[in-house]
């Protein structure tokens, strides 16, 4: 989830379901993924 778009895939036949613009600030590096934003965001998009 570092890129600026988050696209939502559904199962097979897989399309995308929903399109979400990433609003975590830039330069986004792997430690990114350890701060509560991130985590927040993936537990928001991980669950559709």
């Amino acid at each position: 989830m570092l890129e600026d778009r988050i696209a939502i895939m559904s199962a097979r036949p897989g399309t995308i379901k929903s399109v979400f613009e990433n609003r975590l600030p830039r330069p986004r590096k792997l430690e990114m993924q350890l701060t509560g934003d991130y985590l927040a965001l993936k537990k928001r998009y991980g669950a559709l």
